[in-house]
């Protein structure tokens, strides 16, 4: 996605695959890829923020994620 300055385009995969799904060996990494795209699109982050939070709470990401967690 940063390569290519498509976040809808990452989305689309990201929906299409398992990158993010529970259990998946590059899960944190894709949620990120997802807040961001997100975050470009002007989508709603908050629960994604959140989930993110639940799953890796101590996290090289996680102070960002509470920032986005707290914003409505």
């Amino acid at each position: 996605m940063r390569v290519l300055s498509d976040p809808s385009r990452a989305l689309r995969v990201l929906d299409q695959g398992t990158l993010d799904a529970p259990g998946a060996p590059l899960r944190e990494r894709a949620l990120l890829l997802r807040i961001d795209a997100a975050e470009r699109l002007d989508l709603p982050v908050r629960a994604l923020a959140d989930q993110y939070l639940t799953d890796y709470p101590d996290s090289a990401g996680a102070d960002r994620m509470r920032s986005l967690a707290l914003e409505d």
